[in-house]
């Protein structure tokens, strides 16, 4: 939500990183935003994302919507099955009327580990190959529920005009009522803005996320203070890995 209101709070340079989540304008503005929405009780900050509770609410409709990437089709049709043609696709809701920011959530990386044997290094990278660039492998991974990282793909007939999803068992599941969902989601893949940055340590920097900002869900302390405490730690956390903080 940050990154959607134009917000550029990190900065990577090599061994160099930027924080500055309290002074930076989109930051700002989702900090203000969301406050408002947890005062006035208009977001469930109680149920826990993937959590049991959480498929039962998203099957029984106390939970009404999902702000999420492009991946959640196939995790609906597996998690919550109940839901089959109760849900559409639509845009992320913009900051301004007419809008089409959008941002991010999410993403994938193959990658082969450094004491990978060069037999084993040299398999991995052909099966890596084929899953990312040969039209066949991308396609599997697409029919199997991934997004794909492709223009080809995000343009091509056989992926806008899918209205349908491959159950577990083979057999298909029009679990958006027929939509053509995948035009919604190219469009907004189109529509991301460019330029943001992640921190370097980002899988840490989403786990401190939790114990810092995450309070003010719980109602321990204001989005203003969880945030200066999340870039708090971030900052102590880079000083400890080696990197140069400014």
């Amino acid at each position: 939500m940050v990154w959607q209101a134009g917000g550029q709070p990190f900065s990577t340079h090599r061994k160099k990183v930027a924080i500055n989540l309290t002074d930076d304008a989109g930051t700002q503005r989702w900090t203000a935003y969301w406050q408002r929405m947890i005062d006035e009780d208009l977001i469930d900050t109680r149920t826990v994302e993937w959590s049991n509770d959480w498929d039962r609410g998203l099957s029984d409709g106390t939970i009404a919507s999902v702000l999420a990437g492009g991946w959640l089709p196939h995790s609906l049709l597996s998690d919550v099955p109940q839901g089959a043609g109760r849900f559409r696709v639509a845009q992320t809701p913009t900051w301004e009327p007419g809008g089409t920011q959008n941002s991010e959530n999410g993403g994938s990386t193959l990658s082969i580990m450094r004491t990978t044997s060069d037999e084993k290094a040299a398999a991995a990278y052909k099966f890596m190959d084929y899953a990312t660039h040969d039209s066949e492998g991308i396609r599997g991974r697409v029919l199997d529920g991934a997004f794909p990282a492709d223009n080809d793909t995000l343009g091509s007939a056989e992926f806008l005009d899918q209205t349908t999803l491959t159950t577990p068992d083979g057999g298909v599941s029009e679990y958006f009522g027929g939509q053509k969902f995948n035009q919604v989601l190219s469009q907004a893949a189109r529509n991301v803005l460019p330029n943001h940055q992640f921190l370097p340590y980002e899988i840490h920097a989403r786990s401190a996320f939790g114990s810092t900002a995450g309070a003010a869900f719980r109602r321990e302390t204001t989005l203003v203070n969880g945030v200066r405490s999340w870039q708090d730690e971030l900052i102590a956390y880079a000083k400890q890995q080696g990197y140069q903080v400014s």
